[in-house]
């Protein structure tokens, strides 16, 4: 559709694999590969958060980080200011595990 959006919500890994695979024949099922793992590995750790396991937050929060990074590397800025709110949000969510639940105080 002619968007830039893409490049602005994409992960800094798959924008890594795209420019080493420019010259391969086979960038479809790389795509594929890539995303899927990626995917699937997103899930695994997003519903170990949701179960309230904090080892989940602080591996979401170090992968995204180092996503945000090989965007930087790749010189996409806005794609990794587009992980800032992400990231802090991330934080939020493990804040809120760690703190008591005000609800119970009262």
């Amino acid at each position: 559709m002619g968007s830039h959006l893409r490049h602005l919500t994409r992960f800094g890994v798959v924008a890594m694999i795209e420019s080493l695979a420019r010259s391969s024949d086979s960038i479809g099922r790389i795509h594929l590969l890539v995303n899927g793992g990626l995917a699937a590995v997103l899930l695994i750790v997003g519903s170990c958060a949701a179960e309230g396991h904090k080892w989940a937050f602080v591996v979401g929060m170090v992968a995204f980080f180092i996503d945000g990074a090989l965007l930087v590397a790749a010189g996409d800025y806005l794609g990794a200011a587009f992980h800032i709110p992400i990231l802090y949000g991330i934080y939020l969510g493990l804040d809120a595990l760690t703190q008591p639940s005000r609800l119970e105080n009262g």
